[in-house]
């Protein structure tokens, strides 16, 4: 059965791509004189194709650098597409993809439930962030504590990416606050940011480089906090 990795650090994916080659260098038929049983006459290697999804934003950002260097390795093949989060989701739950970049949570569901793809590592943490219109709303570092933060979001309702992904942590600081609020989770930021535009969202979760842009794009638009700050004076982790 072919084996496929689920890629939460794809930096990683240069070592697996490295091994990649040492195996099929030790695996290859050899005649006495050496890569005689080679159809073409020599020790050249085939071309290994590799497959890679990630979502847009920071995963395509931060890894795009890398992906640049693999095209121009020899004999590597990389097919490397940016898409939406549901579409690297269904190009893994399919099996069309070789590696692929998915939020944690996702791809720890994913490589449970197939049993097809291992999870690697994780390329990115702590890039979430609280964006608000509303001029009263206190950051947390004005706020003095996640608590007093918190509370002001109380009776709120908070669009948040991540398509039923992120709301499950942020979902649990609020309870954990003790705090009543309602919750929509979208695909993407495209569809929050227009929210924001016309005042239909006052309250949104959103991934850089989106919140930043959001930020520039929505008049009075503000990161009032960080995701894993609020995580961290949580659970301590």
């Amino acid at each position: 059965m072919k084996k496929f990795a689920l890629i939460i650090l794809v930096l990683i994916l240069v070592l697996t791509v490295s091994f990649a080659f040492v195996a099929c260098d030790k695996d290859q038929p050899q005649g006495e004189e050496g890569g005689q049983d080679n159809p073409s006459g020599g020790d050249e290697l085939p071309p290994i194709n590799v497959s890679i999804k990630t979502p847009t934003g920071a995963p395509s950002l931060a890894l795009g650098a890398l992906f640049n260097e693999l095209t121009s390795v020899d004999k590597l093949n990389v097919n490397y597409e940016v898409t939406s989060g549901s579409a690297v989701q269904a190009a893994v739950t399919t099996g069309n993809c070789d590696f692929a970049i998915l939020p944690t949570f996702a791809g720890v569901q994913l490589s449970m439930r197939l049993g097809t793809y291992q999870l690697l590592a994780t390329t990115s943490w702590g890039n979430l962030y609280f964006v608000t219109t509303d001029s009263a709303f206190l950051s947390l570092e004005d706020a003095g504590s996640l608590d007093a933060f918190l509370a002001q979001l109380e009776g709120k309702h908070i669009d948040t990416i991540g398509g039923g992904k992120v709301d499950v942590a942020v979902k649990y600081i609020l309870d954990q606050a003790g705090v009543h609020y309602e919750m929509q989770a979208y695909e993407d930021a495209a569809t929050i940011t227009p929210l924001l535009r016309t005042g239909a969202s006052r309250y949104a979760i959103l991934g850089e480089p989106a919140a930043t842009a959001a930020t520039r794009a929505v008049e009075g638009a503000r990161i009032v906090g960080s995701v894993a700050s609020m995580w961290k004076a949580t659970t301590g982790v």
